[in-house]
């Protein structure tokens, strides 16, 4: 269990520096998934079920050291449309790898003083991944807003200027402020709702490692 839980932190707390221009992490997600799959395979006799994200886990293990190794060695060329396949992958295989894993600790109520500190585990767990989806929906739509109205509407401005009169530079951008107000305002209540987003997923990832911390010392005095 011990494993499990530093394993989590690492792959949950990201800290990078810059080193030579590229952002290397403090906390490397391989060695976190290094970690959560020895945690699952020291307890396969007390749950059986975590074998079967043994291959999800190798996965994200193999992806996630090899981005850490090039950003270190430069070794790949660009290919930022294979990169970001994989990421897309690795990124579902995150959600589900935590959620199956949490929700197998059902199994583990019974050697626990404290069984019910797995149900809040859970509960935070699927808030924080309810946070997630609903920040990267809204910068989805946000994104798909922005492009599509500012490049309408700019489009018209300009065109309106070039056919029917010549003005100053001042002019054309007042215009386009002007005629982009509903876009710009869009904007300020996404970075709110967005900042309201960021601190909620923040509270329950602490949660999450804090259920995760009582649950892991609550094994180790049973065991």
């Amino acid at each position: 269990m011990n494993f499990i839980y530093y394993g989590t932190i690492f792959v949950l707390l990201s800290f990078s520096i810059n080193l030579g221009g590229s952002q290397i992490e403090l906390f490397p997600d391989a060695i976190g998934y290094f970690l959560i799959l020895k945690g699952v395979q020291s307890l396969y006799p007390f749950q059986p079920n975590f074998k079967k994200l043994e291959p999800f886990l190798y996965f994200l293990l193999g992806f996630n050291a090899l981005v850490f190794l090039n950003k270190l060695f430069m070794f790949i060329p660009d290919n930022g449309i294979l990169f970001s396949v994989f990421g897309s992958i690795s990124l579902v295989l995150f959600y589900f790898v935590f959620y199956r894993l949490f929700k197998d600790f059902n199994e583990l109520k019974s050697q626990l003083k404290y069984p019910d500190e797995v149900d809040k585990l859970n509960r935070s767990w699927l808030r924080y991944m309810i946070s997630g989806f609903v920040f990267f929906g809204i910068t989805i739509l946000e994104v798909l807003y922005f492009v599509t109205s500012f490049g309408y509407t700019t489009l018209q401005t300009l065109m309106s200027y070039a056919l029917y009169y010549t003005s100053s530079l001042e002019s054309i951008v007042s215009e386009l402020l002007i005629a982009n107000q509903t876009v710009l305002y869009s904007i300020v209540i996404y970075i709110l709702v967005a900042l309201v987003l960021v601190i909620v997923i923040l509270v329950y990832m602490f949660k999450v490692v804090y259920s995760l911390y009582k649950i892991n010392t609550d094994f180790k005095n049973k065991i």
